[in-house]
């Protein structure tokens, strides 16, 4: 299920160092939305650096990749603890009004 050709595959193997994920990410730009919720499930990757997400939980974007993934920031909902890492943008939705999140 993860958004890549088979080229950019072999791309990002090369990217990828230790275990996490080493992409890039570019700001968003002024004025983009920067809060969304997760639309499905996701359960995070056995890299370091991506985050897990459940349906209808909020997430603050931070930057954004030409590869699908974008760098968010989410309260993790089992510890309760605000992590950062990369998520699948086609599981995000953007909300209508942004709520805060926890820190």
């Amino acid at each position: 299920d993860i958004p890549f050709s088979e080229e950019e595959e072999e791309e990002e193997e090369e990217e990828t160092t230790g275990g996490a994920l080493e992409f890039h990410y570019d700001s968003l730009a002024p004025g983009a939305p920067r809060h969304y919720k997760a639309i499905a499930n996701f359960n995070q990757l056995e890299q370091e650096n991506s985050v897990s997400l459940t349906v209808d939980q909020e997430v603050e974007v931070i930057g954004i990749n030409q590869y699908g993934w974008w760098w968010v920031r989410a309260t993790n909902n089992v510890t309760g603890e605000t992590e950062e890492g990369w998520a699948p943008a086609s599981y995000l939705q953007v909300m209508q009004k942004p709520l805060p999140l926890q820190t």
